[in-house]
């Protein structure tokens, strides 16, 4: 990545984006899975999924106003 500015530059804000490792949902042994990601990101990904499981399924589902 290359910073280009006419301007002084004296702060900046750097952000990335990292592939999450494989969740393996075949395996069901008492194993731990380790995530990288911050625990206030856990229930948000889990409601997504559950979201998306029932719209591909065509269930209709109640809007809580979550995303």
């Amino acid at each position: 990545m290359e910073l280009v500015s006419n301007k002084t530059i004296d702060t900046y804000t750097i952000r990335y984006l990292k592939y999450p490792e494989a969740i393996d949902l075949v395996n069901t042994d008492d194993s731990e899975q380790v995530c990288k990601l911050d625990e206030s990101l856990h229930r948000i990904i889990l409601d997504r999924a559950v979201r998306l499981a029932l719209i591909s399924k065509n269930i209709n589902i109640k809007d809580n106003g979550s995303n």
